[in-house]
């Protein structure tokens, strides 16, 4: 920005010292549509040069962001110890559940098809419920309360569809044909997302 700045000052210096070289009388009109004209030709002019002046510098740049952020995160770390230990302490109890009841839904042989496939749909939401608190932990550790606010959000809407799939989990009959719907939906969402994707940019 200084560059721009500074390239922008001499470009307007050389107008006037031209209108007094020639012995004119400063035309603001004219003036002023210059210096339009300046700022609309400056950019392309000096891209260039203001990316080579921050592809040197970036290194620095990234350094001084780093030790700032460190900075903040080590204060942040130290006001919320408590509960960063709470939350992780109950992503790691939930890992290992996870963990426990996967090695012993695979040791058993004897499990019907439609129980794999209860089984297989829960499992991925327990694991997707997983991961996204510790994205929220990971938010909040850098002090983006909003974002983590919203990843929770999507771990309630996890934790709602968990427990509406597995609300009559002896049921087998009931439970599996909850389950497929929930998967077909899942794909009517995904064909949504694709001719959304496909409408935003023009495929």
């Amino acid at each position: 920005m200084d560059t721009y700045q500074k390239m922008l000052d001499e470009a307007i210096m050389k107008i006037l010292k031209e209108e007094a070289e020639a012995g004119k009388e400063l035309d603001k009109e004219k003036l002023n549509k210059r210096i339009i004209d300046l700022t609309k030709e400056a950019p392309s002019s000096i891209s260039k040069h203001v990316y080579e002046s921050l592809k040197a510098d970036m290194a620095r740049m990234y350094s001084e962001e780093e030790d700032i952020a460190n900075e903040f995160k080590s204060r942040l770390h130290q006001r919320w110890y408590e509960g960063f230990l709470i939350l992780q302490g109950i992503i790691k109890v939930c890992e290992e559940i996870s963990i426990d009841l996967l090695d012993k839904h695979y040791e058993k042989e004897h499990v019907d098809e439609k129980s794999k496939l209860i089984l297989s749909v829960l499992f991925k939401l327990h694991s997707k419920s997983i991961q996204v608190g510790k994205e929220v932990l990971v938010l909040l550790k850098s002090g983006y309360s909003d974002g983590a606010m919203a990843r929770w959000r999507s771990l309630h809407e996890l934790n709602v569809i968990f427990k509406t799939l597995s609300y009559k989990f002896k049921d087998i009959e009931f439970t599996h044909d909850l389950v497929s719907r929930f998967l077909d939906y899942s794909e009517i969402e995904r064909i949504k997302e694709i001719y959304t994707y496909k409408k935003a940019t023009n495929v």
